[in-house]
């Protein structure tokens, strides 16, 4: 096309096709016959030329080089008063100075509500070659709609200057595309900026968190516009109930006054905000704004605790009803326990051993991949005292286990039951009284000890006592005789009733006889003794090797059978088994702390309102932890936290409804504190994040995958609203993790979604979540516009004025003046000019 900018007028053909025919026209001269007359053949020709001509498109193509001047007038709703007298005054002024030699033209932003004018636009515009209205029908003031009308007013390649004459409030903001076509074609922007109303005091915009869960409290942001004094924002549901209120404020022209509210159902609620001031209000009309919010389920937890009794229970008053708490404590856990429908695991004081391997790999596997949240949380029965110490859990959690290492000689209760019968007279006696003083030898001065002596009867030789005290131990022994009957049964069962009271760790009874016992039924009296958590051990004394009864005894009450045959073969008993535990220090007391971390883990909580701890474990923290609280003399973590894969380890070194947070319990804050670590620990990555887009007439559904969910896919239902049916929103993949569907939607329709995620299977992962596309979020009300989302009328044309150098003098807009029907009309004319040629006298043929 440059052979047309530098040549000017030019010629081209829209049917070029059609001059073929030119090279049939000399066959006019012969056919249908000769023609002898010259004038007549010349005619005809040009008749036929013409005709073939015209049937070409012939167009000439010129330029045109004047200047052009477009006008964009706002006369929009949003102008007060002084505004709409400025904007005339800007109009007038526009016309006075207008060059006479230019073309004009008027974009007129229209008030549809306002009375019409008395005089036609043709009397208002005076001299202007075209004024354009700016009809649509759901945005009366659209600055992108303005700009780009005057665009297609200058011609393309033509010079041109616009003057947008408005307050900047438009009702959306789509005039990103246009300000840049006017950028690129180098045409100049000036600028005229009206007086805005500032007396007409109005709620402009009512702003939400993204995701709200019911029973958690969340801000709403209302933007109140205008001037005045004593204003108050009051929040209420559709149905009149009022849900905050803000204290009185004053406003020089625009504030965002944040209300808390607590969402109490599941499910879409429509909130007005209304603005009222004791000051003078221009335009009461426009005092209210509506907007719809999408309420989500709590936040699901799993509770697996042990020794706090009603835990579960004590934790769900404690938090409220933004958390949903499945109390599994008495479950049976393995690698097969569903996690996939909770966000949270809490684990409270909880043993090791109720915990198993298989179910820790679970869980610790789900945290890492599939961003589930765990808070480790408990006393003196978790951390390593819990048996913890090297398992899976323990090493994703944020604190190392400060243990000390120590050998436990666990204490025993032995009840030593002797044969002092006739058969034991001589030899067998003194292996007797050897063997009781070796079990004896093996107790500490935790254990306890007692002798029983049976001879036909029964009788305490020593009643049990501290095993500390040898000499009356020997003294017992040295007091015994042998002589009388055989009777065991009695002596067994006195040594029961004893054992039963002893406050030890282990129970033993140790029978010492030469085996010549009576017939009875012991397998009912050892039962009894089993249940008790009693041993029962027997030594044959003597040259036997072994005695079936004495076995039976032993096999029967879960102990061992010796023998001993002389004094140089004595048995080594063994009533218990010294282990070496690891325990972290668990302190009990008044632990004044200090409270860290980002000012997200407390919100509108204190940090230094924290009390003192009533108990804690002590730790230490990881390298890449965070620590939110701790002691604030020796500096030991009380609650830390850190990302673990996708997921959320925070560890709490006390129990949350314990003894050692006692203090904290009467804290006001602790509540809504200890809500919001769960808050922040809990999974905050599902499988998908959804978003809403909204353009003029479509809402844009958008899907983003995480890492770990190769396999998901997206699904969005939209849900009844107004007219609207029940549909399925259809996904498109765009990238390997980013999907997209598309619902066709009026500007002013609401559009309420319900989205989830499904595998490969189709099976739903998840709970899903609500979403809603409000109107208000494109297109505002034409008397509610925010300020702050208007068109910067400054920076505007100062991004305009620097393009105007890069157009050409001499280049203007290229024009294409068609041709044919003068062709046309030429060929009828030498047509009926032939026809009276040859009417002509002397012209016949």
């Amino acid at each position: 096309m440059e052979w047309f900018l530098e040549a000017a007028p030019a010629m081209n053909f829209t049917h070029p096709l059609f001059l073929i025919l030119l090279l049939i026209v000399p066959l006019l001269w012969r056919y249908p016959r000769r023609l002898n007359n010259r004038w007549q053949g010349w005619l005809r020709t040009m008749v036929f030329a013409l005709l073939i001509l015209a049937l070409s498109g012939p167009v000439l193509i010129t330029r045109d080089d004047a200047p052009y001047e477009v006008l964009i007038l706002d006369e929009s709703a949003s102008l007060g008063e002084a505004g709409r007298h400025a904007a005339q005054g800007a109009l007038a002024r526009w016309l006075e100075k207008r060059d006479s030699a230019t073309k004009s033209a008027v974009v007129l932003i229209d008030d549809p509500k306002a009375v019409p004018l008395p005089v036609s636009d043709a009397n208002r515009f005076s001299g202007v070659t075209e004024v354009i209205h700016i009809t649509n029908p759901f945005s009366t003031s659209s600055l992108g709609d303005a700009l780009e009308a005057a665009g297609q007013a200058i011609p393309l390649g033509s010079t041109g200057t616009i003057t947008l004459v408005s307050d900047g409030l438009s009702t959306d903001r789509r005039w990103g595309p246009a300000v840049q076509t006017l950028i690129g074609r180098g045409i100049r922007i000036e600028s005229e900026r009206l007086p805005r109303d500032e007396d007409d005091l109005y709620p402009a915009r009512l702003r939400t968190e993204p995701a709200l869960r019911v029973g958690q409290s969340t801000k709403i942001v209302v933007a109140v516009v205008g001037r005045g004094r004593g204003i108050r924002v009051r929040l209420s549901e559709s149905g009149g109930e009022q849900l905050a209120e803000s204290p009185e404020f004053d406003s020089e022209g625009r504030r965002e006054i944040a209300l808390e509210i607590e969402p109490r159902a599941v499910g879409f609620k429509s909130l007005t905000a209304e603005v009222r001031s004791v000051s003078a209000d221009s335009n009461p009309a426009n005092n209210r704004i509506s907007s719809v919010i999408a309420v989500n389920p709590p936040t699901r937890v799993l509770y697996l605790g042990e020794r706090t009794r009603g835990g579960a229970r004590q934790l769900s008053r404690l938090l409220g009803p933004g958390f949903e708490i499945e109390d599994g404590s008495g479950w049976v856990l393995d690698q097969e326990t569903a996690l996939g429908v909770v966000d949270l695991v809490v684990i409270d004081d909880r043993m090791s051993e109720q915990l198993p391997v298989a179910f820790q790999e679970r869980l610790v596997a789900a945290v890492r991949d599939e961003g589930l949240g765990l808070l480790y949380a408990g006393g003196s029965a978790s951390f390593g005292s819990g048996g913890f110490d090297g398992t899976p859990l323990a090493k994703s959690l944020p604190v190392e286990i400060a243990q000390q290492s120590e050998k436990t000689d666990p204490s025993t209760a032995l009840a030593v039951v002797i044969d002092t019968s006739g058969s034991m007279r001589g030899q067998r006696m003194d292996l007797a009284k050897q063997v009781a003083r070796l079990s004896t030898r093996q107790l500490t001065a935790q254990d306890r000890v007692g002798i029983v002596e049976f001879y036909g009867n029964k009788q305490w030789a020593l009643p049990l006592q501290s095993a500390a005290d040898k000499i009356s131990i020997d003294r017992a022994l040295g007091r015994m005789q042998a002589g009388g009957g055989t009777v065991l049964l009695p002596a067994i069962e006195e040594a029961l009733y004893a054992l039963k009271n002893a406050k030890t760790r282990f129970k033993h009874i140790l029978v010492i006889t030469d085996g010549g016992i009576e017939s009875a039924d012991f397998e009912a009296l050892l039962q009894r003794i089993v249940q008790a958590k009693i041993a029962v051990s027997t030594v044959l004394v003597g040259p036997q090797a072994h005695n079936q009864s004495l076995m039976d005894i032993a096999a029967y009450g879960r102990g061992r059978f010796y023998s001993a045959s002389d004094r140089y073969a004595l048995p080594q008993l063994q009533f218990k088994e010294p282990s070496t535990t690891k325990l972290p220090e668990y302190k009990a007391g008044s632990f004044a702390v200090a409270a860290r971390g980002r000012s997200g883990w407390w919100g509108e909580v204190d940090p230094a309102s924290v009390p003192p701890v009533s108990g804690f474990v002590e730790t230490r923290a990881r390298a890449r932890a965070e620590v939110l609280v701790e002691v604030a003399d020796g500096k030991q973590p009380v609650l830390a936290t850190w990302r673990y894969g996708l997921g959320s380890v925070t560890a709490l070194m006390t129990e949350p409804v314990g003894p050692g947070s006692e203090a904290w319990r009467t804290w006001d804050g602790y509540g809504r504190w200890l809500a919001r670590v769960l808050e922040r620990t809990a999974n905050d990555i599902p499988s998908f994040m959804f978003s809403t887009q909204r353009t003029e007439r479509t809402v844009i559904v958008k899907a983003r995958r995480y890492a770990g969910a190769s396999d998901a896919y997206p699904i969005a239902t939209i849900l009844p609203s107004g007219k609207r049916n029940q549909a399925e929103a259809r996904f498109a993949q765009l990238a390997p993790d980013y999907f997209e569907a598309t619902v066709v939607a009026l500007p002013t329709e609401e559009i309420r979604l319900s989205t989830r995620s499904v595998d490969g299977q189709g099976a739903t992962l998840g709970s899903g979540n609500l979403l809603v596309s409000n109107p208000s979020d494109e297109l505002a009300d034409e008397a509610q516009v925010d300020p702050a989302l208007g068109l910067d009328l400054e920076q505007l044309s100062a991004a305009t004025s620097g393009q105007v150098a890069t157009a050409q003098a001499g280049q203007g807009a290229l024009r294409a003046n068609t041709l044919w029907w003068p062709l046309a009309l030429l060929a009828l004319i030498f047509y009926l000019s032939e026809i009276i040629y040859r009417r002509l006298p002397g012209t016949a043929q």
